[in-house]
């Protein structure tokens, strides 16, 4: 298959090199959503997927582009989200050789900050706002359309490509994995639950298409549809979870009234479910999930990762297993499938504060972005990215940040840093 991923590749790479930058993101999105990451050319040891070719060659176009960059403004996000790259790479110099670090860390380079500033140099305007919402949409649909046939049957494209996974067991198929009748979807990611996430991510995202004209306008409505049956193909708990999140912050946007009163009563009822249960609220929101012993296992990661926090909150353990496997549940191997636990684990404390503190002042600038601008349009973009990000921030609690998670991720970060770019240069409203 390396000769098809690198066709693939050089293809995508081509159209961006005749293209403008906005199209040749969307042809990134497209190779991100659509073709399998985990099948990678070997360089010099280093692993190049499709996409981060691709993102190498949009990289290289958007920083000679002198009208990108005329216009490019450092705000405070774009440090955050460079002072986290840095301190992960320099936490990670103490507990690996050189070279092994490297290589892998610059993979983790390519999908994360290289991405995030992709889309804060080349998203500029609404016209490339929608323009990326477009392509990533019918991205979507396609994976939608698979995921339900994949899920209904258990055929799916690509099975035969899956088995070529680095890490997958020889002869394991993904939809071998069943749920209440159902096969678990996967599609062209490498686990479920990310398969279902790019349908949350990108769910609230496409509503701003009907503030276009034509077409997506009137299908709008269809494609949201196809986005939901594609998140809930997955049989995930998470995803759904996220969809939840994603309703929730749309139903407070049309009724901004209730914002207080819905806060005030999530926290009364965690504080009220932590008292009555004698445990912690994790515990117990795993009852309603596909697979309760799955949650239990969530709920006590966390409480091991807060238990052994003096072992590891300096500069953590890097890329190795923190060894909690055995007093979990009695495995060889940690799964470390909560964001946060990840990022303490690999960076300390310092790591996680930083990751925290991303998210908290994203949200931030989101939120000073709708309060203080007079585009509606740009108000209504602001909410929906809100929206998604805000649900990220929830399913956090049951996924790690990894595989095509990561620079999916980065991508709504440089939406949220288009959002803050426009607060510095649109005329804002006067809040009493």
């Amino acid at each position: 298959m390396d000769n098809v991923t690198l066709l693939i590749a050089i293809t995508a790479s081509l159209i961006i090199l005749i293209k403008r930058p906005a199209v040749g993101l969307c042809i990134f999105i497209l190779v991100l959503l659509l073709y399998p990451g985990y099948l990678v050319i070997p360089i010099e040891g280093l692993k190049f997927s499709a996409q981060r070719i691709v993102v190498l060659v949009l990289f290289l176009c958007s920083v000679l582009d002198k009208n990108l960059l005329s216009k490019f403004h450092f705000h405070f996000l774009d440090f955050l989200v460079l002072a986290s790259y840095i301190f992960g790479f320099i936490t990670l110099s103490s507990s690996m050789q050189f070279e092994d670090y490297f290589k892998t860390y610059l993979g983790t380079f390519l999908d994360s900050t290289f991405v995030y500033f992709l889309v804060r140099l080349i998203i500029i305007d609404k016209k490339s706002f929608e323009l990326l919402i477009k392509f990533a949409t019918i991205a979507l649909c396609v994976n939608a359309v698979l995921g339900i046939r994949e899920s209904i049957t258990g055929l799916s494209p690509y099975l035969k490509l899956y088995l070529l996974c680095p890490w997958n067991e020889v002869g394991k198929l993904t939809t071998l994995n069943e749920r209440s009748g159902f096969f678990r979807a996967c599609g062209s990611f490498s686990v479920h639950i990310l398969f279902g996430l790019s349908f949350v991510i990108f769910t609230p995202l496409l509503l701003i298409l009907r503030k276009c004209q034509g077409i997506w306008k009137k299908l709008v409505y269809l494609f949201l549809l196809l986005a939901i049956l594609g998140c809930m193909s997955s049989m995930s708990s998470g995803p759904l979870l996220g969809l939840i999140t994603v309703s929730l912050c749309l139903f407070l946007k049309c009724h901004p009234r209730y914002i207080k009163s819905t806060l005030l009563y999530l926290v009364l009822m965690i504080i009220f479910v932590n008292f009555l249960s004698n445990r912690s609220f994790f515990y117990v929101v795993g009852r309603f999930t596909f697979d309760e012993g799955n949650s239990w296992y969530r709920a006590r990661l966390m409480d091991v990762a807060i238990e052994k926090l003096p072992d590891y909150w300096v500069s953590g353990y890097g890329m190795k297993d923190p060894g909690w496997g055995p007093i979990l549940d009695g495995r060889k191997k940690t799964d470390l499938c909560n964001a946060y636990v990840l990022q303490a684990v690999q960076f300390g404390l310092g790591g996680l504060i930083l990751f925290i503190g991303i998210l908290i002042y994203s949200m931030v600038r989101i939120y000073r972005y709708i309060h203080k601008s007079t585009d509606k349009w740009g108000e209504e973009a602001a909410w929906l990215v809100g929206g998604a990000l805000i649900s990220l921030i929830v399913v956090f609690f049951s996924v790690g940040l990894f595989g095509k998670l990561l620079p999916l991720f980065n991508i709504l970060l440089g939406l949220v840093g288009f959002f803050q770019a426009k607060i510095y240069s649109a005329p804002h409203k006067r809040i009493a």
